[in-house]
């Protein structure tokens, strides 16, 4: 199929006895390779993108047959490898000095550009959750010749960051890490259970009615067959986001998203009403908020979006999240825009050879030193002085920020050197965000890992109520850990 042939069997390398992150990075990587070494390699020589390679390769009838075939063996080798591994991973990279960032709010980062060429001198190490792993959960439940373009797709894509995952520096600029599956009914359960109070918040802001349950909302929403009826319920269309970048009309928007989600789901899809669907929506987002939240907390790190439409639903969250405290002041945030709110000078696409020759520098030590210092202080703080820190952490990331900016507007303009590179072409605008909320609600962590401890899988209703009973026992507010925003705009 997409396979090359391994200098050694594939199971040899999945069973040997490894121990360090860096082995363990480069054995996964061997796994992706096994598969789609032969696409990768074609994909480099032609110039192309992950994205225009998957479509060639799902032209290919074969390839989607021989995928149909074999395709369950690959996810299987997969679950199999961090089922080792995952204890190992998790041990160390919570020992890892820095700030840590679990990259959320999407299956992987854009293909467009490494994620690590732009971050990867203002974090200490970018956490990238095996997408795999994730994919592997629509194995029989979605078509096959789809399931492979996104297979395909993110595959290809993981395998441009084997270079910097296997970069001997410390702390590492890239991990690929282990992610829950949604194959694991505890899991699922967790997440169902944390968005769904998230999912009936936003869905009693957007049409001003209260909802009992899920299945009051659900009921709800099927009395809208058609976009139109959708659009006459909508009370406070500003909440109703599918896209930062779609600026059409709120009837033009829903109706886009209807109609491009009934053409690329199943067959049952298409029958349900437009209601359901703008629901669907909902409840999705809501759930990825609260996977890249539970992903961070598993992996002692920070959320890290890069699309400000995930963005802003992880403020939702937030907000929602902070709903039941005593205080209206819940969201510390967006509590820190580096700048203000303003773009500023940023690196970006820093080619992957010259981000590993500077971090092995020390470039950019002391800044990256001071925002995980505020992250820390952020996630210490007690419910009563989290607006406080957070101003103080915003008044001198700005500082910083705004004292790296003119370096390296300097830089550009005198042709000097940084550590010895020429930065002149690798600036770029950008914007940093830094949001936290105060909270009554303990971690997700917490709930799994109790969860973890019951005997068999618990019932929905099991996890709703042992929910309810550890609110309940709460008796200090925590808030949710710090998410960063992290985007570069566009070229000077």
């Amino acid at each position: 199929m997409l396979m090359n042939t391994p200098n050694q069997p594939r199971q040899e390398t999945a069973k040997s006895p490894l121990l360090s992150l860096i082995d363990i990075q480069s054995a996964y990587f061997d796994i992706l390779d096994h598969f789609f070494g032969q696409p990768f390699s074609q994909m480099k020589s032609a110039g192309a993108t992950p994205y225009s390679l998957a479509e060639h390769l799902v032209s290919n009838t074969n390839l989607v047959r021989a995928f149909s075939a074999e395709g369950a063996e690959f996810f299987e080798v997969v679950r199999e490898f961090w089922q080792k591994y995952s204890g190992p991973v998790n041990t160390q990279v919570r020992q890892l000095p820095g700030l840590k960032s679990f990259f959320g709010g999407d299956i992987f980062p854009s293909y467009a550009s490494n994620i690590a060429s732009g971050v990867g001198l203002y974090m200490d190490t970018i956490l990238l959750p095996d997408p795999m792993l994730k994919l592997g959960d629509f194995w029989g439940r979605m078509d096959s010749r789809e399931l492979l373009r996104l297979t395909a797709k993110h595959a290809l894509n993981a395998l441009q960051y084997r270079e910097i995952a296997l970069a001997e520096v410390h702390p590492p600029i890239v991990l690929i890490v282990p992610n829950h599956s949604l194959a694991e009914e505890t899991y699922t359960q967790t997440l169902r259970v944390a968005s769904e109070g998230d999912a009936l918040q936003h869905a009693s802001l957007l049409f001003d009615r209260q909802f009992v349950d899920m299945e009051d909302l659900s009921g709800f929403l099927s009395q809208m067959p058609t976009v139109d009826d959708v659009v006459r319920k909508v009370i406070r269309p500003d909440r109703l986001l599918f896209d930062t970048e779609w600026s059409a009309s709120t009837e033009e928007n829903i109706r886009r998203y209807v109609d491009e989600t009934k053409s690329s789901l199943s067959t049952s899809i298409k029958s349900l009403p437009a209601g359901s669907i703008v629901g669907m929506a909902i409840a999705g987002r809501m759930m990825q908020a609260a996977d890249a939240l539970l992903g961070s907390s598993d992996n002692d790190s920070s959320p890290l979006i890069d699309a400000p439409t995930s963005w802003q639903y992880l403020l939702w969250k937030y907000e929602y999240d902070g709903a039941d405290t005593s205080t209206s002041d819940t969201l510390a945030a967006n509590a820190i825009a580096v700048n203000g709110s303003s773009e500023i000078g940023l690196l970006s696409n820093v080619p992957i050879q010259a981000l590993v020759d500077l971090r092995r520098e020390g470039a950019l030590k002391e800044l990256r030193s001071l925002l995980s210092k505020g992250i820390q202080e952020i996630n210490e703080a007690p419910e009563s002085s989290l607006t406080e820190v957070s101003k103080m952490v915003s008044s001198n990331l700005n500082r910083a920020f705004e004292d790296h900016e003119r370096q390296l507007r300097d830089l550009s303009s005198s042709r000097r050197k940084f550590f010895g590179q020429d930065v002149s072409t690798w600036l770029a605008t950008g914007a940093i965000s830094i949001a936290a909320a105060k909270t009554g609600n303990i971690t997700l962590a917490v709930l799994t890992s109790l969860l973890g401890t019951t005997i068999g899988a618990p019932s929905l209703k099991d996890v709703r109520e042992k929910w309810k009973e550890m609110k309940g026992k709460a008796r200090t507010l925590r808030h949710s850990p710090a998410g960063i925003l992290f985007r570069h705009l566009k070229r000077k």
